[in-house]
């Protein structure tokens, strides 16, 4: 029977919580990437007014899965980007406009203020 993954564990070495974002890991990849998502601080208490509660097991768990599901959009928005770029059918579709933008500023422009 296959272990179970787990979405994040806690770090007492680093002090904080890291999220395994199985879902980014590449096909030669080995382990899942891994990203900082909190401190064991801010994981174990909530903040209300000027005073530190202790949040209860399921408080943790909703705390926990709220900010894995947000890093995780973001991951895949910059791993989606990465890939497209990567990924080009052309050269033209390898690179973004902007950098185009900067290439041209950086080697023209210098000619025009001399």
């Amino acid at each position: 029977m296959p272990q179970k993954l787990e979405r994040y564990y806690e770090d007492e070495h680093r002090n904080s919580v890291r999220g395994r974002f199985h879902q980014l890991k590449g096909v030669r990849e080995t382990n899942p990437p891994m990203y900082h998502l909190c401190t064991l601080e801010e994981a174990d208490f909530k903040i209300e007014g000027k005073r530190r509660r202790r949040r209860s097991d399921d408080e943790r768990e909703n705390f926990l899965d709220k900010l894995y599901a947000e890093k995780l959009i973001v991951l895949q928005e910059k791993f989606s980007k990465s890939r497209l770029l990567s990924e080009g059918a052309t050269e033209v579709d390898r690179h973004l406009f902007s950098e185009a933008v900067e290439k041209y500023s950086t080697s023209k422009m210098g000619l025009l203020a001399k």
